[in-house]
């Protein structure tokens, strides 16, 4: 914008900075020309940020030029004072320019080792392995895991880079793009609502230390949006961010809309199999831009106040109090208890198709509605999702851009808690089928409520007594949910799986579902259910992905302090999801302290080195 533009102004301190295509380096002692806008206040930090990134890459391209010049320059001075101290005692000037070089090029390379251990994404590292081969290892494999050299198109292989972005927006579009313009009206019962004093407390003004913990309370060197800034950027310059954010709340308050000019977002393209082949095989997760973040994460921060006394017991996901192994550890009770009872019973293993990108936005804000989430508040709501805009980033190169006009953004803070609200509808349905008799639960003895399904976020597990009736009215009801929703469940990727029946009953209900027959042990949410623990391969999972983790060229390229700090991480993470359910037989302890021992002295399990432990 040009200077000379009526409004407000603001000049640069001397800050660390970080845009979408550079990385960081160390800003020291640079002003800007100064920033000006007069215009809305939805508007100004979205031209703000565009402003100050065009600086920016002005500021960096003769930087870095200069730079690396002076790099160059400096590690030749300094080799040759060092050769020349091996002659003769250094002149007090020569000590000054040997140390003004060694400070020069130390700061050089800290610049580079954060721009390093950013790329690897490694949150864990040491200080002292950033620049190591292990990182640029992990940098390469990420490069090459994530670039997409063709898509499979019509039954053909193509390679063609305009080609593969076409059929990729095509894909993205019409899976964000609602099929039906009108879908039929769901009332839930049994839903719980919220109060009038705690739906005064959701719509009650911004304030500008809300603001603030909402900032952060953000990851601060998390991939940027459209807008090429993270949140240690917003933090750094806080200061000069903290005016133009509280005007912005006061008018998102106020109006309750949200200029889709800086709404935009990439989809960046997590591969969900090893090989993909097609669009299907890869995971949206959308990149978006700060403004939109602080507003998701404020709204986040006050639905979390409400949504613990909403959301049912069968519900796991997002929720303080409540643990992914809820589901797992009650499936196993209840299978152990129909086995020991010898009762009949059936699990239904349920997949839904792209669930967070069908939600109909129509059916969201209805149970918002019949929660009594007050209108204001659904209109913020509204608003975050009908402004969205997204592209989708093709190996760094962003497709044209379409408008969303349904689904929520794997990636907004606020997604993950409006999808629960969404499946709190589904609760509210089987609560009414087994209360009428339309569905058989499974009764838990001695007084225990009937358990008819558990739900963490997508992961659906409906449990029920083995007969045609439920099985029949269970499809009906998922259709209902479907056709007022958008959830649609995939039938042919479900699972069905019968206690106390034989493999020919549980093969004939699968039939006639179309669906897949499931045996027993499974998996769910990674944990087994229906497995003996005691026996040893049933660890052998668990096994592999620990040695995978701490594989042997990681110990070549890392320090021993890296090694120890990798190691911990890794015993913080995998084995104790399995430990806190089930108690693992001393030979699993066994083969995991091996590998760790391993790892950690950098031998071979085949040919390990010596163990210097007292």
């Amino acid at each position: 914008m040009p200077s000379s533009y009526p409004g407000r102004h603001m000049s640069l301190p001397r800050l660390e900075l970080i845009t979408s295509k550079k990385r960081w380096m160390s800003v020291a002692n640079w002003a800007t020309p100064e920033f000006t806008f007069s215009g809305p206040a939805d508007l100004a930090i979205a031209i703000q940020l565009r402003w100050i990134e065009n600086s920016i890459k002005d500021w960096l391209k003769n930087e870095k030029s200069r730079r690396d010049g002076d790099y160059g320059g400096k590690k030749n001075r300094l080799a040759f004072l060092e050769s020349l101290a091996e002659e003769r005692m250094l002149m007090l000037g020569e000590l000054e320019e040997r140390t003004e070089c060694k400070n020069f090029i130390a700061e050089c390379d800290r610049i580079q080792h954060m721009d390093i251990r950013q790329k690897s994404r490694i949150r864990w590292a040491l200080e002292g392995d950033e620049n190591s081969a292990f990182f640029h290892n992990i940098i390469n494999s990420n490069i090459s895991s994530n670039r997409l050299n063709g898509l499979m198109i019509d039954g053909e292989w193509v390679t063609n880079p305009i080609l593969v972005k076409k059929a990729l927006f095509e894909f993205f579009h019409h899976q964000f793009t609602e099929p039906m313009i009108l879908r039929p009206e769901l009332v839930c019962p049994n839903l719980v609502s919220i109060s009038d004093s705690e739906a005064n407390s959701l719509i009650a003004p911004f304030s500008l230390d809300e603001i603030k913990e909402a900032v952060w309370g953000c990851e601060g060197d998390r991939a940027p949006g459209p807008d090429g800034f993270n949140f240690k950027f917003i933090k750094r310059c806080w200061s000069e961010f903290q005016e133009d954010f509280m005007k912005l709340f006061n008018q998102f308050h106020a109006e309750g809309s949200i200029n889709k000019g800086w709404s935009s977002s990439f989809i960046a393209l997590i591969p969900k199999v090893k090989d993909p082949l097609g669009p299907s095989d890869f995971r949206p997760i959308s990149l978006i831009g700060v403004v939109n973040k602080v507003i998701s994460k404020v709204l986040v921060n006050r639905l979390k106040g409400v949504m613990d006394k909403l959301i049912s017991e069968q519900q796991s996901a997002f929720l303080s109090g409540r643990s992914i192994m809820d589901g797992p550890l009650m499936l196993n009770e209840i299978w152990s208890w129909l086995k020991k009872s010898k009762r009949k019973g059936m699990f239904f293993k349920v997949d839904i198709h792209k669930a967070y990108d069908s939600v109909n936005w129509g059916f969201l804000d209805s149970v918002m509605a019949q929660m009594n989430f007050p209108s204001r508040w659904r209109a913020w709501v509204m608003a975050t999702l009908h402004s969205a805009k997204a592209s989708v980033l093709v190996n760094g190169s962003p497709t044209g851009e379409f408008e969303c006009t349904r689904g929520l953004r794997q990636g907004d803070p606020l997604s993950p808690f409006l999808f629960v609200i969404v499946m709190e509808a589904l609760t509210g349905i089987m609560a009414k089928a087994v209360s009428v008799g339309l569905f058989e639960g499974i009764n838990i003895p001695y007084d225990g409520p009937a358990i008819s399904h558990l739900i963490y976020a997508d992961d659906v597990m409906f449990l029920g007594g083995w007969n045609q009736s439920n099985i029949n009215n269970l499809r009906r009801l998922l259709r209902c949910f479907y056709l007022a929703s958008g959830l649609k469940v995939n039938i042919r990727k479900c699972s069905i799986y019968g206690i106390g029946v034989s493999d020919q009953e549980v093969q004939n209900m699968a039939n006639f579902l179309s669906c897949k027959q499931g045996s027993f042990p499974f998996k769910h949410l990674v944990l087994m259910v229906g497995a003996n623990m005691n026996l040893v391969r049933n660890w052998k999972s668990v096994v592999e992905v620990f040695r995978n983790r701490l594989s042997l060229w990681k110990a070549k390229t890392l320090s021993y302090g890296g090694r120890i700090t990798l190691i911990k991480s890794v015993l913080n993470s995998l084995p104790t999801y399995y430990l806190l359910l089930y108690k693992a037989p001393i030979q699993v302890l066994d083969s995991l302290d091996k590998i760790r021992r391993v790892f950690f002295w950098g031998g071979s399990e085949e040919k390990a080195k010596m163990n210097w432990v007292a």
